[in-house]
């Protein structure tokens, strides 16, 4: 077993990614992140049309899509292929600590495999 395993999560994490993967976005959410009885922290979710968690949105990826998409509105980012993959430079504060980043689909990249139910992750984009 992997330390890695011992943190579940219900989002993407960078462990997800290795190797790089291959996604099509399917819709993009906000969601109330914070643990129970505390004060609420949205933040924007990537969905994915593959069998893949969703993911949190930060603003370096979010710039990063716009970048490979060609596209500012987050609406037109539904349907775009995007590849993720594990960046160890990603910094945390001061710490290097490893990260999810996104970058044009290549070939290397695994195609993340389809959800078998096609209605899965298309909640309404904010």
């Amino acid at each position: 077993m992997n330390i890695s395993e011992l943190s579940v999560s219900n989002y993407l994490k960078k462990e997800d990614v290795m190797p790089p993967v291959i996604v099509t976005i399917s819709s993009i959410t906000k969601e109330n992140l914070a643990k129970e009885n505390e004060t609420p922290e949205y933040k924007y979710i990537l969905n994915f049309s593959e069998a893949l968690k969703p993911m949190v949105l930060n603003m370096t990826n979010g710039k990063l899509i716009a970048m490979v998409t060609g596209e500012q509105d987050t609406d037109n980012w539904i349907g775009k292929k995007i590849t993720l993959w594990n960046d160890p430079t990603v910094t945390f504060g001061e710490k290097m600590t490893g990260g999810i980043r996104i970058q044009m689909p290549q070939q290397q990249a695994q195609a993340a495999p389809m959800s078998e139910n096609p209605a899965e992750g298309m909640d309404a984009p904010f």
